[in-house]
């Protein structure tokens, strides 16, 4: 689906203010179709927005973990285009062997395909 099929739909998000990062990674592929972004109704968490979407409020721009499991009342559609990728960094104690952390390590490590940078150090 191309992003200039959203244009005449009321948009839902969260407030800039909440995460510019995040509020311009999922606005871009509008921005890159020419739509000028106006947001109808801030939400400050994602399930409210998709409540509000469901509802026939509007629509929103939302990373693929979110859409996993809709309410009635809402779909999923595809933009058009590559998919853009957020960056996900996770800090952990030096030297912590707990076993729930190394699992959780080991976990994130399998899901994203990459392996741990232990380079980073500590502030």
């Amino acid at each position: 689906m191309e992003a200039t099929a959203l244009a005449a739909d009321p948009l839902i998000l969260f407030p800039r203010s909440a995460g510019a990062q995040a509020f311009d990674v999922n606005t871009q592929p509008l921005r890159d179709a020419g739509i000028d972004v106006e947001v109808a109704q801030e939400c400050s968490n994602w399930h409210t927005i998709i409540m509000f979407v469901a509802a026939g409020l509007g629509v929103t721009v939302a990373p693929y973990s979110v859409t996993t499991l809709l309410p009635a009342g809402a779909r999923r559609l595809e933009l058009d285009g590559p998919p853009t990728m957020s960056l996900i960094f996770m800090a952990t104690r030096r030297g912590d062997n707990h076993p729930l952390v190394q699992a959780f390590i080991a976990v994130s490590e399998s899901v994203t395909g990459r392996g741990q940078d232990r380079t980073a150090r500590a502030c």
